[in-house]
């Protein structure tokens, strides 16, 4: 007997294998943005937390000295004795309480200190780049703490226009609340604590987002500001362990800092609001600056996390903004 002949399966026709084909270039155009989404929540609430450990950072210093950190300390002025013997900036003070103890004890030990017969000690002159032996400077450390996972401009943790020299941060002080009593010197110290805010800790932002690297430097006013500085093409930006504006108003991680771009509450160029995802070109060294979409997060001086969102307006933000005003947030912050 003859066998039956076998017979073969044909292969895939040229339009089964586009149908296919499209098939899946559909479900991957599906996906990709749902796992952009998921990344970006994730990196959303890395944020948060990140905030919730500097708010904390903040309340934990207070239950120390009994005062809220300055924007600028300066040990060789009396009146800042309070803020430890030592010149450096907000978030310099809050690294013992990041767990970065370490880091802020080489970074104030006073191996070279300056004679400071006003304070009735010695004080360390340099506090943001002392460099341990074998070690590297303090204004080189990456601390993840300071830094939003969103933040594009970002370069290995670093400011894209001072790689390898400082690190970024991601987050700028409420100048209102931190620095608004300049002291002599270099010192811009806080009016009041969490106790004596007058419009209460849960109404006052204490940090807001920022990018690391910022190019657009008009503040919404006329003309170049500060005055003789070009208000485009700056390669600016905020670097954790930066001083303070006395220094430079370009790189100190600071927000609403109306001492050094002017205006006056509430509708100044440092109370306008944020910036919701623009570029590096376009963002501004005197506004918050998100890179969450139409959201950004703020931390409140009560250490709790805020989302607000793009909608919110600008009296409500120039509200949140400043701490003696005494009149309530609207219902869309």
């Amino acid at each position: 007997m003859k066998g039956r002949p076998v017979r073969r399966r044909a292969g895939f026709t040229l339009i089964e294998l586009l149908v296919v084909i499209a098939i899946i270039a559909i479900l991957i155009a599906l996906l990709v943005p749902a796992v952009q989404k998921v990344r970006e929540a994730s990196a959303r609430s890395e944020c948060q937390n990140n905030l919730k450990q500097i708010g904390l950072a903040v309340h934990n210093f207070q239950g120390t000295f009994k005062v809220i950190p300055a924007l600028t300390a300066d040990g060789r002025q009396s009146l800042s004795k309070l803020w430890g013997n030592y010149v450096g900036g907000i978030l310099i003070e809050l690294l013992p309480y990041i767990e970065q103890d370490g880091l802020f004890k080489i970074t104030t030990d006073p191996g070279t200190p300056l004679s400071n017969p006003q304070a009735g000690t010695n004080i360390v002159q340099d506090t943001w780049s002392p460099t341990p032996a074998g070690g590297v400077a303090t204004r080189v450390n990456i601390i993840k703490t300071y830094l939003c996972p969103s933040d594009f401009t970002l370069v290995r943790g670093y400011c894209p226009f001072q790689i390898n020299s400082w690190a970024g941060a991601s987050f700028g002080a409420n100048f209102a609340v931190f620095g608004p009593v300049h002291n002599a010197g270099n010192s811009d110290l806080p009016k009041y604590n969490l106790q004596t805010i007058p419009d209460g800790t849960s109404n006052t932002i204490a940090f807001g987002e920022t990018y690391s690297g910022v190019q657009n430097n008009n503040p919404y006013v006329p003309g170049p500001w500060p005055p003789g500085v070009p208000t485009t093409g700056q390669n600016w930006g905020n670097l954790w362990a930066y001083p303070g504006i006395d220094w430079s108003s370009a790189w100190h991680p600071v927000i609403n800092n109306y001492r050094n771009f002017g205006g006056t509450f509430p509708n100044g160029p440092t109370y306008q609001l944020p910036q919701f995802s623009v570029t590096m070109a376009q963002a501004t060294k005197t506004l918050c600056n998100s890179p969450h979409g139409e959201v950004m997060n703020v931390l409140l001086m009560d250490a709790h996390v805020r989302t607000i969102s793009s909608s919110i307006t600008q009296p409500t933000w120039a509200q949140a903004l400043q701490t003696d005003d005494g009149t309530p947030l609207g219902a869309d912050f």
